[in-house]
């Protein structure tokens, strides 16, 4: 079995056909449109992963992001330049299994669509 690099995107396929990225991250990063899913390991230390600009990732498309491991570091998901998640600047995933599902407006604005989180 190959071991899974950190800070990878690993292009999927579902069963409808839509492209899914995967991501694992273990220190800061920045996504690009085609993330899709995001698997965060803070154990190391507390990192951001900063969103691509809303204006260009297409309306209703999602990135979804999980914390993976139990340490206390927290995995910020952070705004590119002056856009907005639900009006705030960033979201924190503190605890194991944090869960949180963002959704594009395609201009400038992230919403929540979902979400469990800690904090």
């Amino acid at each position: 079995m190959e071991a899974i690099l950190a800070n990878t995107a690993l292009p999927l396929r579902n069963p409808d056909r839509r492209k899914v990225g995967v991501v694992y991250a273990d220190s800061t990063i920045t996504l690009t449109n085609d993330a899709t899913l995001v698997f965060a390991a803070t154990a190391g230390a507390a990192f951001t992963a900063t969103l691509p600009a809303a204006a260009d990732v297409p309306a209703g498309d999602a990135i979804e992001f999980k914390k993976t491991d139990a340490s206390a570091n927290d995995f910020t998901v952070a705004r590119a330049g002056a856009d907005t998640i639900d009006g705030a600047n960033s979201k924190v995933l503190g605890a194991q299994y944090d869960w949180l599902r963002l959704i594009s407006d395609g201009v400038s604005k992230w919403s929540v669509a979902g979400s469990v989180l800690s904090a």
